[in-house]
């Protein structure tokens, strides 16, 4: 007798990203998983070291040390709104407890696709209905007032963006910004912007939505900045009242996240450990122009041009999901751009978070099976 699973995950499966992953030998080179394949800065290893011989790890208050709120208030620029912040085991734990705090069953959330896939699968989970506004595709992805207007006609309780996009890398024109705020002002929709890529930036530093809106959370933490996934630290930010629910929603989750994680956060938000991050950018910075170089010279695919995190999102102009599960057969992992949304349908999300040498060895076959279509 087969034991029937609840209505929150019936037909919801594994990320196509995931299965791809999953379908790859082991020693495929990774192209395709949102994880900078770098290690942990040196001082972060040396504090965590230090830590783990001097300190005892007890639970910590459920929202978080107070020591790691101020720091994470202080890099918003607000240092008075440490009780507005909710420390968490991971970025993703951060948008659970939040959309668990606001979504009851059938409100609508809207979601700007292509986005990450746990978006929608979180949002049906909680009994929330997601609805999707594509970018323009024929128009660099750009956001179309007139469509989300329409969406903002079914009175949705929540909307739900990623900044700097993911799969996308690209971020929003002060226009576009503008666009969204005033939506949300004027349907009195809650705001949550996935920050988590933001301070991986190309070019110029990129601002945070952060004190543009009163019905605002922003959902941000170190896993793509310090190279620190593993750790699971992350964090929800707004006003005190808005974040008061999700600090009960996060108790009865998990608790508190991890107390030598959160440790080891408040030396990554020091100075030492922002100086870091300059280094990493740059590293990164150079892989982006090592992938364009590679590109460029070898096929016409269009791509995305990126502003920030590590991402490449190319028009392959084919099945994207054959086409990766044919790379991933061949030892590259990439992820489909469907995965992301139906308007991703035809495109490939590649990171160029890793070492040169596998970075041009994964490059190469990506390369030689794109001229054959």
């Amino acid at each position: 007798m087969q034991t029937k699973v609840s209505h929150r995950v019936s037909g919801i499966e594994k990320s196509l990203i995931r299965q791809i992953y999953d379908s790859a030998p082991s020693d495929a080179v990774n192209l395709g998983l949102g994880e900078i394949q770098f290690p942990m800065p040196s001082f972060l290893k040396d504090k965590a070291t230090e830590l783990v011989r001097t300190t005892t790890f007890s639970y910590t208050p459920n929202a978080g040390l107070p020591e790691l709120r101020a720091a994470i208030a202080r890099h918003y620029d607000d240092e008075a709104n440490t009780e507005g912040v909710c420390v968490t085991n991971g970025a993703e734990e951060a948008l659970y407890a939040s959309l668990t705090s606001y979504i009851d069953t059938g409100d609508k959330v809207i979601i700007l696709e292509p986005c990450y896939p746990a978006y929608s699968a979180i949002i049906r989970m909680l009994g929330g209905v997601p609805v999707s506004v594509p970018l323009d595709a024929a128009n660099q992805f750009q956001l179309d007032d007139s469509v989300l207007n329409e969406a903002m006609k079914l009175k949705p309780k929540c909307l739900l963006i990623c900044y700097p996009s993911n799969p996308l890398g690209t971020i929003f024109t002060e226009k576009e910004i503008n666009i969204i705020i005033e939506g949300c002002r004027q349907n009195d929709v809650i705001l949550i912007v996935d920050e988590v890529y933001r301070e991986l930036s190309l070019d110029i530093p990129i601002p945070s939505f952060y004190g543009k809106y009163d019905q605002l959370l922003i959902v941000s933490g170190v896993s793509k900045s310090h190279c620190m996934t593993g750790w699971r630290i992350g964090w929800v930010i707004g006003n005190e009242q808005l974040v008061k629910p999700i600090v009960i929603a996060h108790q009865y989750i998990s608790t508190c996240a991890g107390n030598l994680g959160q440790r080891l956060a408040i030396s990554a938000l020091s100075a030492e450990g922002m100086e870091s991050l300059t280094r990493l950018n740059d590293t990164l910075e150079t892989n982006y122009q090592i992938c364009m170089d590679i590109l460029n010279r070898s096929t016409k695919t269009l791509v995305i041009k990126p502003a920030a995190a590590f991402y490449l999102f190319l028009n392959i102009q084919h099945d994207d999901l054959a086409f990766a599960q044919k790379l991933a057969k061949s030892g590259v992992i990439t992820a489909p751009g469907r995965a992301f949304g139906m308007n991703g349908t035809g495109w490939l999300r590649i990171s160029y978070g890793l070492g040169v040498a596998k970075l041009e060895e994964g490059l190469d076959v990506l390369v030689r099976k794109l001229v054959k279509l």
